[in-house]
């Protein structure tokens, strides 16, 4: 061998390491050497969120409205076709076994039977929650639904019922209430109009009593007639005291020589 056959093997040569030149290079910033301080120190660490104590992002913008996410229930899923694979025929499906074959855990207790796969075996399912779907599927093969979960009837809205009305048929708060709707509810409004047009008119000529010609309206003019009568007498009255006064003052005078005499 010469030394011109002599090579070098790989990986004794090595480019030089170019640091600090962006953060697209990968050895940005610290050039690889880390950071000071809490970050360098073990399980120091910032928590998610934490702005370097001003007011974070969460709690600055306003929160509106309600949800009910916190408060939900989360039902396990348990698909036709997994009963297919585990369960033999006649045996009952219900919580207890689902834990025995394993395909719930202990800690789940609400759980619900879907349709997806197709099913052989005739089981008796003791589960309230189950879809439509596999509960036509489990009947179909044989299997029995025991402890169906009743669906709560909604109430009807407002559209519901002018349907209803336009049509001519009940909704179903009118059947349990017996209240009428439709033609048959305005012809008894009009019928109950009529009968309180009629029972005002009976009530006034009932309260009302029946007055006497001579005691009416007429009498009072009569009374304001005889005012004007007795204000005259009053008048003449006044009218010959002061003639008296003159009279008594013209004897005192004829009186008062007779006395100068004497």
């Amino acid at each position: 061998m010469e030394n011109c056959q002599i090579r070098k093997p790989k990986g004794a040569n090595k480019n030089k390491k170019i640091v600090g030149r962006g953060r697209s290079t990968g050895w940005g910033k610290t050039c690889g050497k880390g950071h000071k301080g809490q970050k360098s120190r073990s399980g120091g660490s910032i928590r998610p969120g934490f702005e370097g104590g001003q007011m974070p992002l969460y709690r600055r913008v306003a929160v509106r409205g309600f949800s009910n996410h916190p408060f939900k229930t989360e039902y396990q899923a348990v698909n036709l076709n997994r009963l297919e694979k585990v369960y033999s025929d006649g045996e009952i499906v219900n919580l207890e076994t689902l834990r025995e074959k394993g395909l719930i855990k202990k800690s789940e207790v609400f759980v619900k039977i879907l349709g997806s796969g197709d099913i052989t075996k005739k089981l008796e399912v003791q589960i309230e929650n189950i879809s439509g779907s596999a509960a036509k599927k489990i009947e179909k093969a044989g299997g029995k639904v025991t402890a169906q979960k009743e669906k709560k009837e909604r109430p009807e809205g407002k559209k519901a019922k002018l349907k209803a009305e336009k049509a001519g048929v009940k909704t179903q708060t009118e059947k349990t209430s017996g209240k009428k709707s439709g033609p048959e509810a305005k012809a008894d409004k009009s019928a109950d109009t009529k009968t309180e047009t009629k029972n005002p008119e009976e009530k006034k000529s009932e309260s009302k009593p029946k007055v006497d010609k001579p005691t009416g309206k007429k009498a009072e003019p009569k009374a304001k007639a005889d005012k004007p009568a007795e204000m005259k007498a009053e008048s003449k009255t006044k009218a010959d005291k002061p003639e008296e006064k003159g009279k008594t003052s013209a004897k005192k005078e004829a009186d008062s020589p007779n006395k100068e005499e004497k």
